[in-house]
């Protein structure tokens, strides 16, 4: 399945602690709790269709469907 998603704009897999801004000193308390940010794209309708247009010889999409305020796409590969 390939989704979206709204995000908070930090860039995928960037780590802050609870509070802080990515990059942000967390004072060293190593009990703060490990926060992790990223960034989901939120797809158009009819977009993940044009994406997997690209590779139909090998993949057939099976399902396209909105769900929690994005676009998703049940895919398999067939070659």
């Amino acid at each position: 399945v390939v989704t979206g998603g709204s995000g908070s704009g930090e860039k995928e897999g960037e780590e802050t602690r609870s509070g802080g801004a990515a990059g942000e000193d967390d004072d060293g308390d190593p009990t703060a709790p490990r926060v992790y940010q990223r960034y989901c794209h939120v797809y158009k309708e009819g977009e993940l269709e044009t994406l997997f247009e690209h590779i139909k010889s090998w993949v057939r999409v099976n399902r396209v469907y909105f769900d929690c305020g994005n676009w998703c796409v049940e895919a398999e590969r067939i070659a």
